[in-house]
């Protein structure tokens, strides 16, 4: 005799997921079957009626809910503010890397140091910071800690004090409370999506819906057309993509804006110009500042960027990396 256990859908036990892919792939893989169902329209409308405008639209709806789960307002602003104070605090050690060096590099023509001054970690430090990777550097960070400690009596035989040792290691402190802060709100934001596994599960249905609609009506009239509803080919496509975004840079008009589209999510943009720059998208009403000179890491699901120059003097200036147009 067989039993059928089922176990009912609490907070404790959200569900199984249905859908196929990574859960951040979703947002873009129903965008995509949107823009061809709202093109389609007409021929979808033609064969299943349901499909129709009101179908289209709550199609959208289920979509915003789960970017609001998957982005909600508040913690996507918070990360992006410690975000910003990550890249500061790091670019901020930049200072103290150069007054390490030039003690260390005296140091070593005297002939104090074990080791050459290059090899003390300063390289590596400075390449986790240019590329904004906070793992890198405090890998990075630990290398050249026990490095200083190690070649410590050396260095201040040449300027090196305890007080521009600190500086260097509070910055570095500043960067790990606020990563492990950034690593609580993204389990958080996690969390919620697991909990709302079920409203995912619907979005997915839908969208399995209308790829087989989409393709029974192309199959014979139109098979290369088959492509937009074939779930493969969708994944296949936001996955290339990926390998496929550029940085570029954009001109931002004094006094004026820009809406940037095709935005690679958790990317890196920079302020390249002279001006202050306010950022924002759509998932937040509050534009960030970006100073002349910093970077910020983009939350950007939604893929459209849009920049504001307040200058009525200078044109500024920013750079992104978008996918190929």
């Amino acid at each position: 005799m067989l039993y059928l256990l089922i176990i009912p859908t609490t907070p404790e036990n959200p569900g199984i997921r249905k859908f196929s892919c990574r859960i951040e792939e979703l947002p873009t893989l129903s965008k995509f079957l949107i823009n061809s169902l709202e093109h389609d329209q007409a021929d979808f409308s033609a064969d299943y009626p349901e499909m129709n405008a009101d179908y289209l639209a709550e199609f959208r709806k289920k979509r915003d809910l789960i970017m609001s789960l998957l982005h909600p307002k508040k913690i996507t602003a918070d990360l992006k503010r410690i975000t910003k104070r990550i890249l500061k605090n790091m670019r901020g050690m930049r200072t103290h890397l150069r007054k390490l060096e030039v003690s260390a590099r005296l140091a070593d023509k005297k002939g104090e140091l074990t080791m050459s001054y290059k090899d003390m970690g300063i390289g590596q430090v400075r390449e986790a910071i240019s590329k904004a990777d906070v793992e890198e550097f405090d890998g990075a960070m630990g290398l050249l800690k026990q490095n200083i400690s190690e070649q410590y009596a050396a260095l201040t035989n040449h300027g090196y004090s305890n007080a521009k040792r600190d500086a260097l290691y509070k910055l570095w402190d500043l960067v790990n409370d606020d990563n492990a802060k950034q690593n609580l709100l993204t389990d958080e934001r996690d969390s919620l999506a697991e909990a709302n596994i079920n409203t995912f599960n619907e979005l997915w249905d839908i969208m399995i819906d209308v790829c087989v609609a989409g393709k029974s009506i192309y199959a014979f009239s139109s098979p290369a057309h088959t492509d937009e509803y074939t779930m493969e080919s969708l994944k296949n496509r936001v996955r290339n993509e990926d390998r496929k975004a550029r940085f570029r840079r954009f001109n931002v008009p004094k006094g004026g804006s820009i809406s940037i589209l095709r935005v690679a999510d958790q990317s890196k943009a920079e302020n390249t110009g002279t001006t202050i720059l306010a950022v924002h998208d759509s998932l937040s009403d509050e534009p960030i500042a970006l100073q002349p000179g910093e970077q910020l890491i983009l939350n950007n699901p939604s893929g459209t960027l849009v920049v504001v120059n307040r200058s009525t003097a200078t044109d500024g200036e920013i750079k992104v990396k978008v996918f190929a147009q």
